[in-house]
């Protein structure tokens, strides 16, 4: 993470498949939203759309937590900005 801290965005996809793989699904989710960002700009709607629904899922198996709610609505709302 402190690798990638000045430039954030840039790195998101590989921290996000690195805490995919050490199961700690909150940071996960968080590259997760911060890849489908990135690819987004990029025009790559396709991993984008594959992001987000990484997203979704870590973000289920976070479980409750203060502030879960309005980032799964996040979520949702740039998932739908995906599909439009």
């Amino acid at each position: 993470e402190r690798l990638y801290a000045q430039r954030p965005g840039e790195g998101a996809l590989r921290l996000a498949m690195h805490f995919e793989a050490a199961l700690d699904h909150d940071r996960a989710a968080t590259y997760r939203e911060q890849a489908a960002l990135v690819a987004m700009g990029r025009c790559d709607y396709h991993e984008a759309l594959r992001s987000l629904q990484r997203a979704q899922t870590h973000l289920d198996l976070v479980g409750e937590m203060d502030g879960i709610e309005l980032r799964r609505a996040r979520v949702l709302l740039t998932l739908g900005n995906v599909l439009a």
